[in-house]
């Protein structure tokens, strides 16, 4: 019966002329394995993180898809040499497309973007007919690529040494002879902060992901704005030893924040006479 009905709407979409999506049922028709849904979203999710931060692109990928398909058995079903039924499988095609058309638009919001555009995010229109449970699908692959709580904590820290390093190396002109006898400032700030921030704030879950749809973390969405922000910051307010305004919601209270600027700035002093006295109170 499946096939009959198909059959006849074939008919209609070569009258109609609509070449694309005939072209798309009659591929449905021949079965096999194609392209998921969980598979397309994962990809989806997975290229857009990879614009923002470093990561192990297939272990993100695999966890997602596992976490996806856990929710939608026709995810796996249609990766099978069986594949889905013809009508499903051209649901499917229409609905990837869509997805890999977001994906090669670099629209990813939904992805990585604030917590509310996270919240916000819904697979594509021609995704609305694979059912009601196609959102849920798509919220667990948006939870299974983002970025974990600890390693949005050793980011900010990086993100603040990497500034601090450019600063040095850059406007104060930091020489060699320096590196040779200290160290690389990024490594030096990175230690620095380590014991005075950064193995507090994963301990704590400071930047942790929020669970559920109501929920929301202030702290870690101030965080990435925080990192998106600081390439902007010039190199004497990093260095005044103070939090700049746009980083101040990053941290649990004002005394961490107060305690992360007096870190940073100690790791500046760790090379002495090599950069202007001034930074340091000399």
């Amino acid at each position: 019966m499946t096939r009959i009905v198909t059959w006849g709407m074939l008919s209609a979409l070569a009258l109609s002329g609509c070449k694309k999506t005939l072209e798309k049922a009659l591929d449905a028709l021949d079965g096999g394995p194609q392209e998921s849904y969980c598979e397309a979203l994962c990809d989806w999710g997975t290229t857009c993180h990879e614009a923002d931060r470093d990561l192990d692109s297939d272990a993100v990928y695999a966890a997602c898809v596992a976490a996806t398909e856990a929710l939608d058995a026709d995810c796996a079903q249609a990766g099978t040499e069986e594949g889905l039924d013809p009508t499903a499988s051209a649901t499917v095609a229409e609905c990837t497309e869509a997805i890999q058309a977001k994906t090669t638009a670099g629209e990813c919001k939904a992805f990585t973007g604030n917590e509310i555009e996270q919240r916000a995010g819904l697979p594509p229109a021609a995704c609305v007919t694979l059912g009601l449970d196609a959102q849920e699908t798509f919220d667990a692959a948006r939870d299974a690529t983002q970025e974990g709580g600890a390693e949005m904590c050793d980011r900010f820290s990086e993100t603040w040494c990497s500034q601090m390093s450019e600063c040095l190396l850059g406007d104060f002109d930091l020489p060699q002879e320096a590196i040779d006898l200290i160290g690389e400032p990024q490594q030096i700030c990175e230690d620095q902060l380590a014991g005075i921030f950064t193995n507090d704030c994963v301990a704590n879950g400071l930047y942790d992901p929020p669970v559920g749809f109501t929920d929301f973390n202030p702290t870690r969405m101030a965080a990435a704005e925080c990192i998106d922000g600081l390439a902007d910051q010039s190199c004497d307010l990093l260095f005044s030893g103070e939090i700049p305004p746009i980083c101040a919601g990053s941290f649990a209270s004002a005394d961490d924040a107060a305690g992360f600027a007096t870190g940073l700035l100690g790791a500046v002093c760790e090379f002495g006479d090599f950069i202007p006295p001034e930074l340091c109170g000399g």
